[in-house]
Formats: structure tokens, sequence, C-alpha cells
């Protein structure tokens, strides 16, 4: 037993209890201890992911970080806690992971965690929304344990903590969290908690919107959101609209760009915004509009305040795109060059080995059995033999290369250079193929000596061999680069 005494003044044993049996206020060491042994139990979620790491604390929930046990992927895993019968108000809450969504009714509560839930799926369809991956339920004696796996990224707040923050890394920002919130009002929903710390970077440069726990469609609002991003109707009258959204985002871009904080908690109508240092008039200007005091002054929509940041940095965003796309494209060309040249590389080995080792077998044969060979044989080597063997060798497997390949298809359906490619490969192989072979039984019917003497031009004959091995060597080369091509 351990007695624990909670915020209230009631005591209670805290190893059969999560929160005052009494008042349902919790002690928080408790409480954490309580929490991060049930989710221990669950694992490995789905059968394959385990706990890492807190990534930190919401309104409505915890964010994890998880590790698949299979292949090493990351994942973020967001908790949302919700008890039985919960009826603490919000000033009682420990913790924010548990929720509270005023509804006395549990079944209540779970329809309303379900539906935020499916606006999740519903949101993360768009690129400029932290993507949903699947979502679980876990039940226990007090309550159901919801989760949501999701992509992990950077916060936007670590991100600028890392590089130097500038004006157009700003206005790409803002460009795509509008994107985000234009997507929203398409769907008729309203985020209601814009603000930095539910923003993201991802590692393809875009700036993504999250922590969607407290989105409402705008046929059934509730106040919430974050001070100082909170709108003045909605901090003052509850009201909520679209327009909440782009002052919570006007109110961002101001923070991020080093406007201070006091300044929006303590503001009024009257109260003036001073510029930061790193931002230009004019993007100050937008910022201005976006977080007007006044609604009836403030930027309409996300749409009107997307097309005012493009043409504001028109210019500059431009090379900044270019730039980022750039980027993202010469480290995609990167990676298939590595793939490609290991592919080449795999491919042409392969093709020299399997060569060397069909070359090989008629030689192993006749060591075997060369007891049985009269020896009065009048077999004399000259290595022209063996060269035209091995040519004839590289032709049959290269022509079975390109048989057994997808590459007719070029052949059938291409245009232009890879059509001629391949045809000439092709008839360089056949080609070569039969002369070799020609010129292989010539050559062996001398070496036996069945023909009549100076039939054969040795001097010649040799050149030709070379010439036949050269070509059927940079042929071969030629198709496997194809082949390795065609695999990727």
């Amino acid at each position: 037993m351990s007695i624990r005494k909670c915020k209230n003044g009631h005591y209670y044993d805290d190893s059969r209890y999560s929160k005052c049996p009494h008042c349902s206020a919790y002690s928080l060491d408790t409480f954490e201890r309580f929490v991060e042994k049930r989710l221990k139990s669950y694992e490995p979620i789905d059968g394959e992911w385990k706990f890492d790491s807190l990534l930190g604390r919401g309104s409505y929930g915890a964010v994890y970080k998880i590790i698949n046990t299979k292949n090493n992927e990351e994942a973020a895993l967001k908790v949302i806690i919700v008890e039985n019968n919960s009826s603490k108000s919000e000033s009682e809450s420990i913790l924010d992971t548990t929720i509270e969504l005023c509804i006395n009714e549990n079944e209540d509560r779970i329809r309303r965690i379900k539906n935020e839930i499916e606006y999740l799926y519903k949101i993360s369809a768009c690129k400029y929304f932290v993507h949903i991956y699947k979502n679980y339920e876990f039940y226990w004696d007090q309550g159901i344990d919801f989760m949501i796996q999701m992509e992990l990224l950077t916060p936007v707040t670590d991100y600028f903590s890392q590089i130097k923050k500038t004006e157009k890394k700003l206005l790409l920002l803002g460009m795509d969290i509008c994107k985000a919130l234009i997507f929203l009002e398409s769907k008729n929903i309203i985020h209601n908690d814009v603000n930095p710390n539910n923003m993201y970077h991802s590692n393809d440069g875009i700036y993504k919107l999250g922590d969607l726990g407290m989105t409402s469609s705008s046929a059934d609002l509730a106040p919430g959101g974050t001070i100082p991003y909170l709108s003045p109707e909605t901090l003052f009258s509850g009201s909520i609209s679209s327009q909440t959204d782009i002052y919570s985002l006007g109110a961002s871009l101001y923070i991020l760009s080093g406007g201070d904080k006091s300044d929006l908690i303590n503001r009024t109508a009257s109260t003036i915004l001073v510029k930061p240092p790193i931002i230009g008039e004019q993007f100050f200007e937008v910022i201005l509009e976006a977080c007007e005091w006044d609604k009836s002054k403030r930027i309409k929509n996300a749409s009107v305040l997307l097309e005012k940041l493009e043409h504001l940095g028109d210019d500059k965003i431009n090379n900044v795109e270019v730039l980022k796309q750039h980027d993202i494209n010469q480290n995609k060309i990167k990676n298939r060059l590595k793939k490609k040249k290991k592919s080449v590389l795999y491919r042409l080995i392969n093709w020299f080995l399997f060569t060397c080792l069909l070359a090989l077998i008629p030689i192993t044969i006749f060591l075997l059995f060369r007891e049985c060979l009269n020896p009065t044989f009048p077999y004399e080597n000259k290595k022209i033999t063996e060269t035209l063997y091995f040519g004839l060798t590289l032709s049959i497997t290269t022509i079975k290369d390109l048989a057994s390949s997808t590459l007719w298809r070029t052949f059938l359906d291409s245009q232009g250079y890879g059509k001629i490619i391949f045809s000439c490969s092709l008839f360089l192989s056949l080609a070569t193929l039969i002369l070799t072979a020609i010129f292989f039984g010539i050559m062996t019917a001398n070496d036996m000596g069945i023909l009549v003497d100076d039939v054969v031009n040795i001097t010649i004959l040799w050149k030709i061999t070379e010439a036949l091995a050269g070509i059927n060597v940079i042929v071969g080369i030629v198709v496997q680069i194809l082949l390795a091509g065609d695999d990727n």
C-alpha cells in the first residue's frame, strides 16, 4: 500500500487508484508512472512497434516516438486517454494527456474522439498536413487509450533553432500553412489551434500543420486554442470562424519572425506591434492584416492570405523553390546513380563469371576424358580456337540476357536512341555469334589436321578473332548496362 495526498487534501492508496477516488484529482508523479507502465504493457504495438521516448505533451494528448522492431523505422504516436465518468473541470486537469470534453456520458465522449480521428484521416490526405498511418484503441479498467500513429517530423520551433531564420523561409512556411488552411476551408473544418508548436518541417522541404485534436466542424463550434495565438473574438466571446485560423497564423508568423510574445498576450485594440528586424515592411504589413484586431478588417480567408504572400515573395520564393527542388532532385539523382552503379557492377560481374563458367565446362570435360583420346591426336594449341570459343560463349550469354529481359518492350514501343541501341546490340550479338561459330569450326578442323595445308592464314584469322572477341565484349557490356537501367 502507498498512501498519497491529492492536491485537494484527500488521502488515497495510489497502488489501487490512478487518481483520488474522492475528487478525481491526480498526483502528478503517480499519474505519470501509472500511464507509462500501462502504455508499456501494450508493446509491441501492432506486433512490431515499441515506445522509445516522449516527444511532448499537448492540450489533447501526449506524443511519443516509436520504433519498428523489425526494420528500425521511426514514427510518432499520439496517445489520447479517455477515462470513464470523468467529471473534472479544465482547471482541475493534471497533465494534458487526459481529455475532458465536458460531456457527462462516457459513450458521447468516445464518439467525439472517434469523430476527431475521422477528421485526422480526412485532413491528412493533404500533403500539407501530418500524415496519419493508423490508429489503435486499447481498453483498460478505467477507460480507453486512443493511439494515432503518424509520420515523424521536425517541429518548426526546433528546425528554426538549427538554421538561420530568414524572411524567405518564413514566407515559405506561411504559404504552406495557408495551403493547409485552404484545404480545411474546402472541408468546412476549422483547425482552432494554429500555432508554431503545431507546425512541422519535413525532409522534402514542406511545412506541415499538425496536432489536429482541436479541429471543429463549422457546424459544431467550440472555443479553444493557445494563448497568445487566440483571436480577440475567440478569447472574449468564444466566437470561431475561418478567420480565427487566419489570426492564429498571422500571430505565429509574428512570433516566429522575432516578435514579442507578450505584445500579443497583453494586446488590446490600441496595441501597436513592433516590426521584427528580420522581415521587411511589406511582409510585416501582411502579418498585421492577418492578425488584425478588428475581424471586419482582417484578411477574410486563407486563399486571400496565400495570394498576398505569393505576390509579396514571387522572386524570393521562386528562387527558394528552385533551390529546394534542385536539392531534392539532386538527392534523388544521387540515390538513383548509386543504385544504378551497384546494379551495373553486379550485372557485369555476374555476366563475366557466368561466361567463364560456361567456357570452362568443355575444358573440364576434355581434361576428365583426356585418357580416352588417341595419344597421336594432332592437336596444336595456337590460342586462336580458345579465344573464338570464349567469344562464342560471350555471344550466347548476351543473346540469352536480351531474350529473357523486358527490353523487348523497348524494341516494340520506344522511339529514338533506345530502339536503335537495342536493335544494334541484338544484331551485333547474332552476327558475331554466327561468324564466331563459323571461324571456330574452321579453326577446330585446322587444329585437328583435317584441312589441306596452308588453307588457313593464321595471321589474318588471329586478327579476325581479336576483332570478334572485342565486339563480343563491348556488346556484352552495353547490354548489361541497358539491363541494369531497365531494372531501375
